[in-house]
């Protein structure tokens, strides 16, 4: 599914830390604009330690800004100054309308419904890599009238620990929930632009972001090309 010109969208998220002796919880909302390319989103909740979170991320066609809120302080990534294949990259990924990154994976399809609501329900069949990330099981609910995510689980089981230590197991699940759909929408351009206080000084990362991608990229290559020898 390509992704949308102009929607709006609220994102209701919740994430589960399962660890041996507690389970962390993060609840957020984010309102989502996109408008020809540009992106508003704001997101306000708690994070698994219980802080709170205020954060605004604006993409206006060339740069990323971020600003948080909480801690006052603004970051920006120039997508401009970045490698072609990275600046798509990025582009893609920040869209949840465009399902592109999935399309290599197996999945099981079926029908489901909540209420008065009917879905075409997506699992996955195998562990599913995305970036560094790579997620054991991930369910993605699809409206059957509209063609638009409802709803995205994603699980993923993380070890941590020393040598010689025992490792520590956690598992990991988030769940976003697709609300208050707007296609075609109107949105003021004033959005997409910094939203950092103009007397606040904004941290460049282009170069930190950029170098990032390019692990992230690598290690992806890396277990794509091990999942093709097991195959």
């Amino acid at each position: 599914m390509a992704g949308l010109e102009s929607y709006r969208v609220t994102i209701r998220t919740e994430a589960l830390v399962r660890g041996a002796k507690e389970i962390r919880e993060a609840v957020s909302e984010t309102i989502l604009m996109v408008e020809d390319g540009k992106q508003y989103r704001e997101t306000t909740g708690t994070d698994a330690a219980g802080q709170p979170m205020d954060r605004v991320q604006v993409f206006d066609g060339t740069v990323n800004w971020d600003y948080d809120r909480v801690r006052n302080v603004a970051r920006k990534a120039d997508l401009t100054r970045m490698t072609k294949a990275i600046r798509e990259e990025m582009l893609a990924e920040n869209d949840p309308t465009d399902l592109g990154a999935l399309a290599d994976f197996d999945f099981e399809i079926a029908a489901g419904e909540s209420g008065n609501q009917e879905y075409h329900s997506l699992k996955s069949r195998e562990p599913v890599t995305m970036g560094a990330q790579t997620y054991d099981r991930v369910e993605i609910w699809i409206d059957k009238k509209t063609y638009l995510p409802a709803r995205v689980l994603l699980a993923s089981t993380m070890e941590f620990g020393y040598p010689g230590r025992e490792k520590v197991r956690m598992r990991q699940e988030i769940t976003q929930d697709f609300i208050d759909w707007e296609t075609g929408a109107e949105i003021d351009d004033g959005f997409f632009s910094s939203p950092a206080p103009v007397t606040l000084k904004v941290i460049d990362e282009t170069e930190k972001t950029e170098e990032m991608y390019r692990v992230y990229r690598e290690k992806e290559r890396k277990w794509r090309k091990r999942r093709e020898m097991q195959r």
